[in-house]
């Protein structure tokens, strides 16, 4: 079943022919998560509203956690985060752009040490795809990744290494013509 919510009560008209339409505010916490368990959990949310960048923030910060883990949150017309008008600007760090970067960021907090900023993506943030004018977010709670550590076949100056592995010439003639006209190896 979809659902779609709108401050425009004339929207209201729409109920049932296609799905349900709920009228309210992005900006209302309670209306939000009254319409998701009404809805019983959602699987994809369409942020195709306002295109202020607090209000895509508000939504995200409502919605984001409530949605199903391998759920999908996209987000559409981002290009107006560009637009002062819309609370943004090129590089401007409060517009929703910099919500974006810090998603990024967040994702990657296994390899930093500042930790995560967007409390909504938090910890359940699995992909982060950019589009022209779109975001495409996927939750999905998983582990931290692993780090393998990987040894070389040979070790650097053991006799019995591959010369081609260890980047060195391989016959007599490559030696000599390289003892000539480049600096030796390093070993």
């Amino acid at each position: 079943m979809i659902f779609g919510g709108d401050i425009d009560p004339n929207c209201a008209a729409m109920n049932g022919l296609d799905g349900r339409v709920r009228i309210g505010s992005r900006d209302d916490p309670k209306f939000l998560e009254d319409v998701v368990g009404e809805m019983g959990g959602i699987d994809i949310v369409l942020d195709d509203g306002s295109l202020v960048s607090k209000n895509i923030r508000a939504s995200l910060n409502v919605l984001f956690p409530l949605l199903k883990d391998g759920g999908i949150y996209a987000i559409d017309d981002l290009h107006a985060t560009c637009w002062s008008t819309h609370e943004g600007g090129y590089q401007k760090p409060d517009s929703f752009i910099g919500d974006i970067r810090q998603m990024y960021d967040d994702m990657h907090h296994w390899y930093h040490t500042k930790g995560q900023k967007i409390e909504a993506t938090s910890g359940s943030l699995a992909t982060l795809h950019l589009y022209k004018s779109g975001a495409v977010l996927e939750k999905r709670r998983g582990p931290p990744p692993r780090h393998v550590k990987f040894e070389a076949r040979h070790k650097v100056g053991d006799p019995s290494g591959d010369p081609l592995f260890l980047g060195l010439p391989r016959t007599p003639s490559q030696r000599k013509y390289l003892s000539k006209s480049s600096p030796r190896p390093i070993l």
